[in-house]
């Protein structure tokens, strides 16, 4: 919530139902994209497959992107979402573009084990694709 409320005073941030999407300003990965659920259930909502879904759609339809990895962070099976170390934790995904299948280049370089990230896509540009590719 905190990345969501300062990233929000820049444009970074977008909202889907209780699901938000936010554009990383310190991105690792090309086009990093962030997709939180904060409903409060501490389980996802189907707001958060709205999101998911546009970003995704965003970026095969506006962005020509077909290739890309996702990970979805949920608290463990059976943990009691009420009380205890869960009971704040809110549902999110982490997408990152990587690249186009054809391309000669590999997704994962050498700098990215061993040295800084390069990242050349703007996150206040992405936003505003997003933004321009749902009005």
């Amino acid at each position: 919530d905190e990345m969501a409320f300062a990233l929000r005073e820049i444009g970074l941030v977008y909202d889907v139902g209780s699901a938000h999407v936010i554009f990383n300003l310190t991105p690792l990965k090309e086009k990093e994209v962030f997709v939180y659920d904060n409903s409060g259930s501490g389980l996802p909502s189907g707001d958060l497959s709205k999101a998911l879904f546009s970003v995704i759609r965003w970026w095969r339809e506006s962005l020509g992107v077909t290739s890309y990895n996702m990970g979805i962070y949920m608290p463990p099976l059976g943990a009691n979402l009420k009380d205890g170390p869960w009971k704040n934790f809110f549902p999110f995904a982490r997408l990152v573009d990587r690249g186009r299948e054809g391309a000669l280049t590999n997704d994962m370089g050498g700098s990215e084990m061993y040295g800084p990230s390069v990242v050349a896509a703007d996150p206040f540009a992405l936003a505003r694709a997003y933004d321009a590719f749902y009005r």
